[in-house]
């Protein structure tokens, strides 16, 4: 009788893209027989990719296809670009920015052999101080780099001119203009400034006074007398801008009024009985021509106090004896404060008769108060001019 197949198993094989399949099947071991049922390749499922462009430094590829189920691709590389190079100068570091060597940049991406120089930092040079003057500027002790313009340069503004007082330089007169002169007591430089053409008496608005700025006002006691006193020499104030009305004056001042008020006399003696006048003193030559005119005897034999404050007992008896000693015709005296045998009695009755003062109240001439230089010029003033106030 026949055998009968011998039946050997097989596992199934599933087809993959390229390559067929088949089911679980049986072959004999003795003859040719087999169930075997194939099944097709499936053919590859594709999907779609893009370009990718190649850089200076990574690859690119063109569009293509891969499979989802093997590793089949129609993918094709592109090799990377390298780099596009331009060359670049050097350029040094400065003292506050970093510099570089030589160097290169790529065209189409961000490299560079960029190679860094640090910066220099400064080179100080020191400078020393220089004190602002009247009109250039100054500085303090700064540092400066020599590499550039870099300074810790700190500014001192120039201090202008600090001006003195002044100084009559040219005397204004009833024909011609006056001068001021200003210095400055740090430098050199002088200022003027016009004095205008005096009148006297004052006019209000043409005041010869003007440029004192503590003048009584017009219409005032001492104002005409100050005005002439100024205009004549007598006295050009305490400063070229001041008269100092209420100062008291001293010997050797009103001596010298009295002095130019006669028109600067020369002394025909040089003799000097005093040791505290000396010739390089501005009251000299006053001094040696009122002790010829026996104006004045000195405070002693050898001095004459020339800084002693002067009284007004003492002013007006100058003023006497400076006038010749005149007797005066008034006998009774308005004033209760001088005696009927003190020493300067003549020199006040003519003073009364002669208008040259009231006192200082209806009935007290005061005459150991201190004469202040609005009372001595005013006194200069009614004795030379011969006029009221």
């Amino acid at each position: 009788a026949a055998l009968g197949h011998d039946y050997v198993n097989h596992d199934a094989q599933a087809p993959s893209c390229t390559e067929i399949g088949w089911d679980a099947y049986q072959t004999c071991s003795r003859c040719d027989y087999t169930t075997y049922v194939e099944k097709a390749a499936l053919g590859h499922d594709l999907e779609h990719h893009e370009a990718q462009t190649p850089t200076c430094t990574e690859i690119g590829w063109d569009a293509y296809d891969t499979c989802s189920r093997c590793d089949y691709t129609t993918y094709v590389e592109k090799a990377a670009l390298g780099h596009d190079l331009i060359d670049h100068e050097a350029k040094a570091p400065s003292c506050t920015e970093f510099g570089w060597n030589a160097y290169q940049t790529c065209s189409r991406c961000d490299y560079t052999s960029y190679e860094e120089a640090a910066a220099l930092g400064h080179d100080y040079v020191n400078h020393e101080a220089q004190a602002p003057s009247c009109t250039e500027i100054g500085w303090d002790a700064y540092q400066t780099c020599s590499r550039c313009d870099y300074s810790t340069y700190q500014e001192a503004a120039a201090l202008g001119h600090a001006w003195d007082d002044g100084v009559i330089t040219i005397r204004p007169t009833e024909e011609q203009e006056g001068e001021l002169t200003y210095s400055c007591i740090r430098c050199n430089a002088v200022r003027t400034e016009t004095l205008p053409i005096v009148i006297l008496p004052c006019d209000g608005e043409n005041c010869p006074g003007h440029i004192f700025t503590d003048m009584p006002a017009p219409g005032s006691w001492a104002h005409n007398a100050i005005d002439w006193a100024y205009v004549y020499g007598i006295t050009t104030g305490t400063t070229a801008t001041k008269f100092s009305p209420n100062r008291t004056c001293n010997r050797g001042q009103i001596m010298t009024f009295i002095w130019r008020a006669a028109g600067c006399p020369e002394p025909t003696s040089t003799e000097n009985p005093f040791t505290d006048v000396r010739s390089s003193d501005y009251f000299y030559k006053a001094v040696l021509w009122a002790v010829e005119q026996e104006i004045t005897y000195g405070t002693s034999f050898t001095t004459f106090s020339p800084y002693k404050v002067c009284s007004r007992a003492q002013t007006v008896t100058f003023l006497w004896r400076a006038a010749g000693r005149p007797e005066s015709l008034q006998t009774e005296c308005p004033f209760q404060d001088v005696g009927e045998t003190a020493w300067y009695r003549d020199a006040v009755l003519w003073a009364v008769e002669n208008q040259i003062t009231k006192g200082l109240l209806d009935d007290a001439f005061v005459p150991n108060n201190a004469c202040t230089r609005a009372q001595v010029v005013t006194f200069l003033y009614r004795y030379v001019t011969d006029r009221t106030n």
